[in-house]
């Protein structure tokens, strides 16, 4: 597990097992933290920006 994910899980008071339950089901009592925590680490899923060249030979 990740330092990140240590510190939410603690700063949630949510275990990780509860938090895994919460992301199938979004009738889950923790669903809505588990989508305030995945809105603030969802910059850490974007690709990074790469800049292509055409190739002019």
């Amino acid at each position: 597990m990740f330092a990140d994910q240590l510190f939410m899980i603690f700063r949630t008071s949510v275990s990780y097992h509860e938090l895994e339950k919460a992301m199938v089901d979004p009738s889950d009592k923790n669903h809505k933290k588990y989508l305030a925590i995945r809105k603030k680490n969802l910059h850490k899923m974007n690709s990074i920006p790469v800049c292509k060249f055409e190739d002019n030979d």
